[in-house]
């Protein structure tokens, strides 16, 4: 009952929210600057985090916030907050821009897009790791945040 009830919520929020093309367009180029921010300098800037929830909130008349949109970024804060903590990882231009991202998508399709980012980062990752033989502390996770973006605006082509 409670799968799918999730998975019903789950379609109309990714439906909902990836129709709106304004706002998932916005979202898209602040994605692509913040991905060229993290990888050249390892920094995701607040002002960008900042612009990019007051665009949130300008675009309320046509992208209506909800109750789930709310829950949607405290959901990605606590979800990337809690390992920023417990292995004091400097994170927090991802913890930030994850919280903002959870604000446009809500709770119901956060999750998904949690999960392939972060699948996405530890495959790459590894894939590194391998290649070159060598750990590394920093991995930007900025681009990972585009990947699944795009990725779910391709799921959502395909179940619209």
């Amino acid at each position: 009952m409670f799968i799918d009830n999730f998975i019903v919520n789950f379609k109309k929020e990714l439906v909902f929210n990836y129709s709106n093309t304004l706002a998932i367009f916005i979202l898209l180029c602040f994605l692509i600057f913040n991905t060229y921010t993290d990888l050249k300098e390892y920094k995701i800037y607040n002002k960008s985090n900042l612009l990019l929830i007051i665009l949130r909130l300008v675009l309320y008349p046509i992208f209506p916030l909800s109750l789930s949109n709310l829950l949607g970024g405290v959901f990605s804060f606590i979800v990337f907050i809690i390992p920023a903590v417990m292995f004091m990882y400097r994170m927090g231009g991802d913890i930030k821009l994850a919280t903002v991202i959870g604000f446009y998508l809500g709770l119901y399709t956060m999750p998904l897009f949690i999960a392939i980012t972060l699948i996405s980062a530890m495959a790459l990752g590894y894939l590194i790791r391998f290649i070159k033989n060598k750990n590394f502390n920093k991995l930007p996770l900025a681009p990972f945040f585009l990947v699944s973006h795009i990725v779910m605006w391709i799921l959502f082509l395909i179940i619209k």
